[in-house]
């Protein structure tokens, strides 16, 4: 298994895929696995389990019928018992990000297989500049 490196700081929303830009908008269909998503696409992008968890409860108020708080405390609670960071589900993973409805890919997505790897680049690619 191929480790992934997380990066040191957490990498700004202005980088983030338009699948993401869209779950953080809040939805309505899929919001179970948006939290999965979500929790696993910041980490992913250097965010600490404490921002992650403030970003999806912000979320969560933006749903248009907002999960209940137990279930995500338990689903936030589940993340930090995790010692390794995990990336999201693969963009062609039909039971995610198009499962509910959000793939809407711009150029760059093409050349990306994981909304994470998405952020990483183009964050590179600016740094670069």
């Amino acid at each position: 298994t191929k480790t992934y490196e997380t990066p040191a700081n957490a990498i700004s929303s202005e980088y983030f895929p338009p699948c993401i830009k869209i779950i953080l908008n809040g939805i309505e269909d899929g919001k179970k696995r948006g939290v999965f998503i979500l929790t696993n696409f910041l980490r992913s992008c250097g965010y600490s389990i404490n921002d992650a968890e403030k970003l999806i409860k912000e979320w969560n108020k933006k749903n248009k019928e907002p999960l209940r708080e137990g279930y995500l405390q338990s689903q936030i609670s589940w993340f930090k018992r995790q010692n390794k960071v995990v990336l999201p589900p693969n963009c062609d993973n039909e039971m995610y990000c198009k499962g509910i409805g959000v793939c809407k890919p711009d150029d760059f997505c093409r050349t990306i297989k994981n909304p994470a790897n998405y952020t990483i680049r183009k964050s590179r690619i600016k740094r670069e500049k």
